[in-house]
């Protein structure tokens, strides 16, 4: 964690979040609808950040914490809801769910910025996979720490147990079709993201 110097103004995180989504519209020009249209909310996840299917929440302790791969963490909340991961999930058991989206879409983030070695999940194995067919390859069936490590994981089972609950119904429905009028807007998605976008824009 970065320490606080003498004299030093205090960690503003959301002033870092919106740092964040600039660079990463510079980077990337085609996520500006997105940072646009993205929502912050301050909560206490037990992770740096998590996402609905509309907002993304974050925690501003974990954010300081995470401060050299935030970059990261914004663009990997920005896919979850773009890619319709909550409403995609169905009866899917959520931990599991979770990881096989992770697997799919970090090597997205990856092309762009870092994220912490250890802590994200990242396998060539399963690189251009779309989740459900990530989901069906871990067995359908599992605990989190599998894929996390013992600790890890179950600190990262906590954090989802306690997020505010997903989006459901009409209000889901009305989130996802944002995300596909911000996707439309946007134009030509850069190549390493087209076939996860057609993905979304297919309804899958």
């Amino acid at each position: 964690m970065k320490r606080k110097r003498k004299g030093q103004k205090p960690y503003d995180a959301m002033r870092r979040l919106l740092q964040a989504q600039n660079r990463i519209v510079v980077r990337c020009p085609w996520f500006k609808g997105v940072a646009a249209s993205t929502r912050w909310i301050e909560w206490p996840l037990g992770a740096p950040m998590g996402a609905d299917g509309g907002d993304v929440y974050y925690d501003p302790v974990l954010v300081q914490t995470f401060d050299d791969h935030i970059e990261g963490f914004v663009l990997h909340e920005y896919l979850h809801n773009l890619c319709g991961h909550i409403a995609r999930r169905g009866d899917r058991e959520i931990g599991l769910w979770n990881v096989a989206a992770d697997y799919a879409i970090n090597p997205f983030v990856t092309k762009l910025f870092d994220l912490p070695p250890g802590l994200c999940l990242l396998d060539p194995e399963f690189v251009g996979m779309s989740p459900e067919v990530i989901y069906d390859a871990l067995g359908g069936n599992g605990v989190i720490a599998q894929h996390w490590g013992l600790t890890l994981g179950a600190n990262l089972t906590k954090a989802l147990a306690e997020m505010p609950p997903d989006l459901s119904g009409e209000p889901l429905e009305r989130a996802r079709q944002k995300w596909r009028d911000v996707i439309a807007a946007a134009g030509e998605p850069p190549a390493f993201l087209k076939a996860a976008i057609e993905e979304t824009i297919a309804g899958r």
